[in-house]
């Protein structure tokens, strides 16, 4: 037994090999650092226990309860930070002192597969891995209509920096990483029944934030919430949505935009001015576009 290895667990990829009551030696990342799904044979019965590196702050797993009746032997994680280059094992909590203990051999994550590049050049991504085919489809139509429209394509114009984009099943977001990397999430699953989140609108969202570079100066006014980051996603992304005849989204929540905002948009210019006026500072190419656009709901039109 290896030193400071109190159990023989070990992790196991998904789909498990079938030789996977034996320990293997690297994990393929499913893509760039979201939500890879993982096994744990031999998982600790009882106790506080982690999948991650040697820092525990580097990655954060999520055991499932789901039971696969093909595989009752493992227990199922999803992991969230993973990266090509690390060590993974299975760590346990243990008191006084407060530590975690690694009761797994080490495994190294190793890519799964080289991203994809799109139709725009600033753009490359990784479908899902089982529905490769679909996936990439849901995103490359989602490009394309945001390059057929003037604020879509103003934001694409805006890139400085290559972005890559991991197509995911459940929630959406953006992050730079410690070397600058910029990546971002998008939930090609979603139905787009909220407002806000068709797939295009997902990715207009998170792509506004690489343009401001996490710009974190909004307020909340009037009982709108923007979580200091999301004024301009969110309206610049409504006017978007209007052209395109769908709902719009009240703040960084998930309601609909209130009706006498919608039906005046000067009241929402009005109560949130200082917040317009920092966008026209954030990305002014932009907002200089939106405020020629007419005939839909657009309070950028009072700017400047």
């Amino acid at each position: 037994m290896a030193e400071g290895i109190i159990s023989m667990a070990h992790l196991v990829s998904m789909p498990p090999p079938p030789n996977y009551q034996v320990p293997q030696t690297t994990f393929k990342a499913d893509s760039s650092g979201r939500n890879d799904k993982i096994f744990v044979w031999g998982a600790p019965p009882a106790g506080t226990w982690r999948v991650g590196t040697d820092i525990a702050s580097e990655v954060k797993s999520i055991p499932i309860d789901w039971m696969f009746k093909e595989y009752a032997d493992l227990t199922y994680a999803e992991l969230q930070g993973v990266r090509p280059g690390m060590r993974l094992a299975v760590f346990i909590s243990r008191p006084m002192p407060v530590q975690w203990q690694r009761v797994s051999p080490y495994v190294d994550v190793v890519s799964d597969k080289a991203s994809t590049q799109s139709k725009y050049k600033r753009i490359s991504y990784y479908p899902l891995s089982d529905q490769p085919t679909i996936s990439s489809e849901k995103f490359e139509k989602a490009l394309e209509l945001l390059s057929s429209n003037l604020i879509g394509q103003a934001v694409l114009d805006a890139l400085r920096d290559d972005v890559i984009v991991r197509l995911d099943d459940s929630s959406a977001s953006a992050e730079r990483t410690t070397s600058g990397e910029k990546r971002i999430w998008v939930n090609v699953q979603s139905d787009g029944f909220r407002p806000g989140f068709g797939v295009d609108e997902l990715l207009l969202h998170e792509l506004i934030h690489v343009v401001e570079n996490w710009y974190d100066g909004y307020e909340d006014r009037y009982n709108f919430q923007w979580d200091k980051t999301d004024f301009l996603t969110v309206t610049a992304t409504n006017v978007y949505s209007c052209m395109r005849g769908r709902a719009l989204r009240k703040d960084h929540g998930y309601l609909p935009l209130p009706n006498p905002h919608f039906k005046d948009p000067k009241l929402h210019w009005t109560e949130q001015r200082p917040n317009y006026v920092k966008a026209g500072r954030s990305i002014p190419s932009l907002v200089r576009i939106m405020s020629r656009i007419r005939n839909v709901w657009n309070p950028f039109i009072y700017w400047g």
